[in-house]
């Protein structure tokens, strides 16, 4: 966690690994260290879509509350009509909602149209974009204006999506490089566009290593390549393939990492 104090805030749990292979207690004991050690900057990806929705809006079986500073909520898998969830999440709790549109994983893409409504809810005040059509990214900010933030989910998207109003990064890459990460977006905010620019192409061989499997494999594979002791990986998790690890040492030496 102090490898990542270099960035704006971190994700200590995320959907992608931590909700499917860590107990409700280990999420909690996460949680509550990613506040002490990080000065309650943690941005915490939702627990909601391990609990079913009527234990969620009850609070019976959501003792992680205390622990979160805001709720990351993505579409149920292969389920159209996920607006009415979020929104009825949003309505149960007082923590700000960052909505997750990333139907690789989830094979349900969030429409504008839908956008357009949840940004109206009071504590729905953005989303991480991760559906790699940045023209969809104009067209949300088109329908929400400044009712919405986005944040790229994709790392190799960073900067376009700042150049049409994204606000930042919710990012793989600063896992392992979180300074570049960093000044990618400042410089961006700073007027830099150049330098921001280097930043994104400069990195693009990082990026494209850290997804040539499932994330998170790759990078909780650099993270033990560079020397931090991340333990075995958990079901459904499974180690790399030859080729790809190959792939990714050599990424990674690009870039001094190992």
């Amino acid at each position: 966690m102090r490898h990542h104090s270099q960035t704006a805030e971190s994700i200590s749990a995320s959907s992608a690994d931590s909700l499917i292979s860590k107990s409700i207690m280990e999420l909690t004991r996460l949680l509550s260290l990613a506040r002490r050690e990080n000065l309650q900057r943690c941005l915490t990806r939702n627990i909601a879509p391990r609990l079913n929705l009527p234990s969620i809006m009850s609070k019976s079986e959501f003792q992680l509350s205390p622990a979160l500073d805001r709720m990351k909520l993505h579409t149920r898998f292969h389920f159209p009509n996920s607006r009415r969830k979020f929104e009825a999440i949003a309505d149960s709790t007082d923590l700000p909602v960052i909505l997750y549109n990333v139907p690789s994983r989830t094979g349900v893409n969030i429409s504008i149209d839908a956008y357009r409504e949840l940004s109206k809810h009071p504590r729905i005040n953005a989303t991480k974009e991760a559906n790699g059509d940045l023209t969809s990214v104009l067209r949300t900010r088109y329908a929400c204006g400044d009712d919405l933030n986005i944040y790229s989910g994709n790392d190799d998207q960073t900067l376009a999506i700042l150049s049409l109003g994204g606000l930042g990064v919710i990012s793989v890459l600063s896992n392992v490089m979180p300074r570049q990460t960093h000044e990618l977006c400042k410089n961006f905010f700073d007027g830099d566009l150049i330098g921001a620019q280097r930043l994104q192409i400069r990195l693009c061989d990082l990026i494209d290593a850290l997804f040539c499997e499932v994330n998170p494999i790759p990078v909780k594979t650099a993270l033990r390549l560079i020397g931090f002791e991340m333990g075995e990986l958990r079901m459904p998790l499974s180690e790399m393939e030859e080729k790809n690890l190959e792939r990714l040492k050599s990424a990674l030496k690009n870039h001094g990492l190992i």
